[in-house]
């Protein structure tokens, strides 16, 4: 089985799906906490996101996908705030397709809420597995059984608002949806 690292390195598309309501990442908390204290958004990233943006724009250039759907809680945390404010933006601008689902919606279309994953050519899920505080403990590679995986992002993905369409719809209501 191959490693999350491997998969990286080697695939033609990738999908996120974000599920937690605030993930604790030692890398972003300059970032977080700038955010908290109303600092303006920063306007070049640093760290392990400059690292990030850098891969998705190499990516990209070389003709592959980075996709992220980000399922929005029905009470939005000060993290996703910033995501979708202050994150996303760098990231879409990168050259990651990012997409938002209301957790209402995703509720209809799953039994139950489906964890953080990643997946790889349609081929391999990594399934993320985090503390209850959002830190990340371990990732578990399958091939068997991707299968439903596919599914599920699929018609998650049928449901999903595109980022930039999201950011209009709150521009002009205040609110989505």
């Amino acid at each position: 089985m191959p490693t999350i690292e491997q998969l990286f390195s080697s695939f033609t598309r990738a999908f996120r799906f974000e599920a937690l309501s605030a993930y604790k990442i030692k890398e972003e908390a300059p970032i977080f906490e700038g955010y908290l204290k109303g600092v303006l958004s920063p306007s070049v990233p640093e760290g392990g996101w400059a690292g990030w943006l850098s891969s998705i724009k190499q990516w990209k250039a070389n003709g592959k996908s980075v996709q992220r759907l980000r399922m929005l809680p029905t009470k939005f945390s000060p993290y996703v705030n910033c995501e979708l404010e202050w994150a996303y933006p760098f990231n879409f601008s990168a050259g990651e397709e990012i997409l938002v689902i209301p957790e209402d919606e995703v509720r209809k279309l799953s039994s139950k809420i489906p964890p953080d994953f990643w997946m790889f050519d349609a081929k391999y899920v990594a399934i993320l597995k985090y503390s209850d505080q959002g830190e990340w403990q371990s990732t578990e590679i399958l091939e068997v059984g991707a299968d439903s995986y596919v599914a599920l992002s699929a018609s998650l993905l049928r449901a999903a608002t595109d980022f930039t369409s999201y950011l209009g719809i709150k521009r002009q209501t205040g609110r989505f949806p």
